[in-house]
């Protein structure tokens, strides 16, 4: 189960970064979020069900044999979420590049709560023909389909019941550079999921030299203006940190591209400062 995407042929110029660094290279002293193991509902990220099965037209469907056999094993590497596998099938700088970064920090960044944790899926089938895969488990079936391959070989771009993976994630500026004094809160990525729900991820880089606080919710402002408190439970950040840097991720139910991403950090001194990035597609 990963966070959600899909196909557009054509993205020569999208310019997606490569893997970041560890979450544990210089992490920041922190006061770790509460599990809260006993909240009723748990954080749904991806896939969700498939009511009915999706009947789009393939955006290339005449995919070789040889490169057919790539399309799978990189289809269950995504199912199985090993991102790491999967990004030695995805070509870099696209669409598909993006999307196994997002989920490769996501799984990196929540990785210690199980609340979070995405459940891997089987293969159920392949079609290439149809250019589509199958995953499943007990309780639901999720497709990739819509498969394109780029000139090394590679995935570079494919769909999930998201949407093509161009529509539905994003990548931002994310981690401050060490010369750069202040705190700084920017995007990492974003992507919306199956269940329509904007998964945000955000870079959280403390260069003040003393410990740094979070009191508030994060905060987004739709397109149309109208701004929502993401839930104490859909967060997974850090109530404090120290020098360094952390990601965190949000779950903005419901959300839109288009929008704009607010979060407060309380200084050392007592002063309030309030962060702010827009979130817009990749193209």
């Amino acid at each position: 189960m990963a966070l959600g995407l899909a196909a557009c042929a054509g993205e020569e110029n999208v310019t997606v970064p490569t893997a970041p660094a560890p979450l544990t290279t210089e992490p920041a002293t922190t006061v770790a979020p509460d599990p809260d193991p006993t909240t009723p509902d748990p954080v749904t990220t991806e896939p969700e069900p498939e009511p009915d099965p999706v009947t789009t037209e393939p955006v290339e469907a005449d995919i070789s044999e040889a490169d057919w056999e790539t399309v799978k094993l990189f289809a269950q590497a995504v199912f199985e979420n090993d991102y790491e596998l999967a990004e030695t099938y995805a070509e870099p700088r696209t669409p598909a590049m993006g999307y196994v970064v997002h989920n490769l920090t996501y799984q990196a960044t929540t990785q210690d709560n199980p609340r979070w944790e995405i459940p891997p899926l089987d293969t159920v089938s392949d079609d290439r023909a149809g250019n589509r895969v199958v995953g499943g488990d007990d309780d639901a079936t999720w497709s990739l389909s819509n498969f394109v391959v780029g000139p090394t070989g590679l995935i570079s771009d494919f769909s999930t019941p998201a949407g093509p993976v161009s529509e539905v994630v994003t990548m931002g500026t994310g981690i401050a550079e060490d010369e750069t004094e202040g705190m700084h809160v920017r995007l990492m990525s974003a992507l919306r999921n199956s269940g329509g729900h904007l998964v945000v991820i955000a870079a959280l880089t403390n260069h003040t030299g003393e410990q740094v606080s979070m009191p508030n919710l994060a905060r987004y402002e739709m397109p149309d203006g109208t701004v929502v408190e993401v839930d104490e439970y859909d967060e997974f950040s850090y109530p404090a940190m120290g020098t360094g840097w952390v990601a965190a991720v949000f779950l903005v139910r419901d959300g839109e591209f288009g929008g704009t991403f607010s979060y407060d950090v309380e200084l050392a001194d007592g002063t309030l400062q309030t962060h702010s990035f827009p979130i817009q597609r990749m193209l």
